[in-house]
């Protein structure tokens, strides 16, 4: 036997095998693949721990996005005041360069520079009223609707009882089937009618960048968890978990909305953890 050459021959297969292990404990995470049934049981313990029921299903896929790039809502300003005041014949009441309000009838349309439009109806309504979460939905749904107001990629994101009569009602934007978080249409219902409507909707242009890498659902799960473990009631429960993109409204031609994984609980808050670098970005919104 060649002594000399074998010895070559194992140092550099042994060099090779540092490498490569190497690159498997240090190199960049995979992009696709799944997470394992037992890092998913890890999350679902760390959030018993901390008093948290996983009603969910937890996602196992482990993928790669790009960022997605948005533009304000085209929709005209005064041609969306006047379709939620039914008139034409609107009075200015303030106008600068961050906000106009129009009002009729005691009415009150507020358009803001960065594309939020806020209306405020008078008290006096049609005879339409909720009485329980499904009706509250169709109210808001039978006064949008025939205005144009409620888009085609609009989708429920949840309907809420909270009082006597009172309720609120949330429409999200939808991008390909993907949840735009941030992108919504939000509701207050007061004695059975609508005394409150926020509308905030982008103009989506398209993915932008090169994919990157997910921080799991597992570990997105664990963050939110422990983020909330002192200001959470124990016995809460995890209803939904959902990946899509976060943006708020910006006075801007065009931005990046970054991926999220969304955590909704049963106390209404929700904690969105970024999915790129796994932090969080908001905790306790309570809607």
């Amino acid at each position: 036997m060649n002594w000399p050459r074998a010895r070559v021959i194992l140092l550099v297969s042994f060099m090779a095998l540092d490498i490569f292990l190497g690159y498997v404990a240090f190199g960049p995470k995979q992009a696709h693949g799944e997470v394992t049934s037992a890092e998913i049981q890890r999350a679902i313990t760390r959030a018993a721990t901390a008093g948290v029921i996983i009603q969910a299903p937890v996602p196992a896929q482990v993928t790669a996005v790009s960022f997605l790039s948005l533009e304000p809502w085209t929709a005209d300003r005064l041609a969306t005041a006047q379709k939620l005041l039914g008139t034409d014949r609107l009075t200015v009441v303030q106008e600068s360069r961050e906000l106009t309000v129009w009002g009729y009838g005691g009415s009150l349309v507020t358009s803001l520079a960065n594309g939020v439009v806020l209306y405020l109806p008078a008290e006096k309504q049609g005879a339409a009223r909720a009485t329980d979460t499904r009706s509250a939905r169709t109210l808001v749904e039978d006064f949008l609707r025939p205005l144009n107001l409620l888009p085609n990629d609009a989708r429920l994101d949840w309907v809420r009882q909270t009082g006597a009569e009172s309720f609120m009602v949330q429409f999200r934007q939808d991008y390909q089937g993907v949840p735009l978080f941030g992108a919504y249409i939000t509701a207050n219902i007061d004695k059975g009618q609508i005394s409150r409507i926020r509308l905030v909707w982008f103009s989506p242009k398209g993915l932008s960048g090169k994919k990157r890498a997910l921080v799991p659902a597992t570990d997105a799960l664990i963050t939110a968890v422990s983020a909330g473990e002192s200001t959470i009631e124990r016995g809460s429960a995890i209803e939904t978990i959902a990946l899509g993109y976060l943006s708020e409204p910006l006075d801007a031609r065009q931005w990046d909305a970054y991926p999220v994984w969304r955590f909704g609980f049963s106390n209404g808050a929700f904690v969105y953890v970024n999915g790129y670098s796994g932090v969080i970005e908001r905790f306790g919104e309570v809607k």
